[in-house]
């Protein structure tokens, strides 16, 4: 059989995943691109990528995990939601994430990829590559944006947004501490947009990563607008000013007399419009190119999916090479199912991620403010997208997610102080005077039923259709924390349950409450 050969246009993380694993396999490849190691060394920064434990774990498999530092990386992520009252809680992964400057982390794969054989051909850009190269290979794969991509991979409009969600800066600065543990800041203002401060391992050095994604018609937008590449200066002042506009912790950790941009080179500004093309395109009879990474799914960085998607992308792509030897359009049919399997997921999650946090979402954040188990297990699914989006996708998934992640806890049975609030709570929803509900129930707490969230002042109407006289039964209690209840009991044919917490030594409010039918019982 004769020697099947791959040409891969790009070289992002997707592109040299993809050709250092296919070059593994010994399927011989060439890869084209329009920027040289050094070209990529010396430039802008061109993102600040995330690379979750899967994506290293795919690294390591590869043999490039060059940046294995025991001592800096992302542990954890220091959570704030500026609701009334605010949410704060620090999460834990499981794998340590990690921030390389990617004009260090590219062109070192270019060179590990080179030192294994690889050939690596300058172009001028993708259209060129793919017309002149296309009858030199069996495949050609493009994982790089640019010139010719639109008329190679058309949009998927139904799957695309028509216009940008945020306005992004970000840049590396000086006189930053970082968090303790070190880890990721991530802020989150509803309306505002978000705040990210990163560790980052730059071609300046170790450093600190501050990320802004501001909400286009927000209060943030018309100062993030303005281009500060040629006024450094300026920038530092602007980030200065919206941190103290909110209060924000990352001040505590800014050393003002030091505060600054590490160099002009060292800051990005713009847009990203969500975009999901169909990824494959006849190129001749019997010639067929597929896309792969942000030329294929290209999501804003506001879920931190973007490079590692990239990686799982080109993994598959690889596998899929490998599984099939006849590149026709079946071949391409086939990935493009393969492809939107893996990527529907995040592009759901980040799309949601852009719109107001719905109220079910509040809900698990307020609750993983009160549970380390229920935190932890949130940020680990920050490297499972498919289990995220399944954790957050509607009310009911998010209280089933709560409920399997605190059901490892311990439970036992209340006393009857707990037992007596609980039925107290139940009155107070039966009855007719919302004031009798209020002593029990936080300002910001959240009712869950099979129609969705509901506020404070709703949660008496919501439950009218399922008012029962029942008197609960088959209590239990578990106690995620020191000022945390949960209680869980049946009340008729309702399974219920109660996050408590203490609001003063002798007080507690229910923070969220859920009804649903109970399962079936089985025979």
């Amino acid at each position: 059989m004769a020697t099947r050969t791959i040409g891969i246009v790009g070289t992002g993380i997707s592109a040299l995943h993809l050709a250092l694993f296919l070059q593994q396999q010994g399927i011989r490849t060439t890869l084209y691109t329009d920027k040289t190691p050094e070209q990529i060394r010396a430039g802008r920064i061109p993102n600040n990528v995330c690379r979750f434990g899967r994506t290293r774990a795919r690294e390591r498999a590869l043999g490039i995990d060059h940046w294995d530092f025991t001592d800096f990386g992302m542990s954890c992520a220091h959570v704030r939601v500026r609701t009334d009252p605010p949410i704060a809680f620090c999460g834990n992964l499981t794998h340590e994430a990690s921030f390389v400057d990617f004009r260090i982390y590219l062109p070192r794969l270019v060179a590990d990829y080179r030192d294994r054989g690889g050939a690596v051909v300058a172009i001028p850009d993708v259209g060129a590559a793919v017309a002149r190269y296309r009858d030199d290979h069996d495949l050609i794969v493009v994982a790089a944006g640019g010139v010719g991509i639109d008329a190679l991979f058309p949009r998927v409009e139904s799957r695309s947004a028509e216009r940008p969600a945020r306005i992004l800066l970000a840049g590396l600065f000086h006189g930053v501490a970082h968090t303790e543990p070190m880890g990721m800041h991530l802020e989150i203002v509803p309306d505002a947009g978000e705040i990210f401060q990163t560790p980052v391992h730059s071609v300046t050095g170790r450093v600190a990563g501050i990320t802004f994604e501001a909400v286009p018609d927000g209060p943030w937008a018309s100062r993030l607008r303005d281009r500060y590449y040629d006024d450094p200066d300026a920038c530092a002042r602007v980030v200065l000013e919206l941190l103290r506009d909110i209060d924000s912790e990352i001040l505590g950790r800014i050393d003002v007399r030091r505060f600054a941009l590490t160099r002009p080179l060292d800051l990005l500004q713009g847009s990203i419009t969500p975009t999901v093309r169909r990824p494959w395109a006849r190129l001749g009879p019997n010639t067929y190119a597929v896309a792969v990474g942000d030329a294929a799914v290209l999501n804003d960085p506001v879920t931190g999916q973007g490079g590692n998607l990239a990686s799982a992308a080109a993994w598959e792509l690889g596998q899929t090479i490998l599984a099939d030897p006849v590149f026709d359009e079946r071949f391409c049919r086939t990935w493009e199912s393969t492809l939107w399997n893996l990527a529907a997921d995040v592009t759901e999650w980040t799309a949601s991620a852009l719109g107001p946090p719905p109220d079910h979402v509040v809900a698990l954040l307020r609750a993983a403010g009160q549970s380390q188990d229920l935190a932890d297990a949130f940020l680990d699914n920050f490297d499972a997208p498919k289990a995220m989006w399944n954790s957050l996708a509607t009310p009911r998934r998010a209280t089933a997610f709560m409920r399997r992640v605190t059901s490892d806890l311990v439970a036992e049975a209340p006393d009857h102080t707990v037992v007596d609030r609980e039925r107290q709570l139940l009155d107070a929803l039966a009855g007719d005077d919302i004031r009798a509900l209020h002593p029990f129930v936080a300002s910001d707490g959240i009712l869950v039923t099979e129609d969705g969230c509901h506020s404070r002042d709703n949660w008496q109407k919501a439950v009218e259709p399922t008012c029962t006289p029942d008197r609960p039964a088959g209590f239990s209690v578990l106690r995620p924390a020191d000022a945390t209840l949960l209680v869980t009991y049946r009340q008729g044919s309702l399974h219920c349950s109660t996050l408590w917490r203490r609001d003063r030594p002798d007080s507690w409010v229910a923070v969220v409450h859920h009804r649903s039918p109970a399962p079936s019982e089985l025979p």
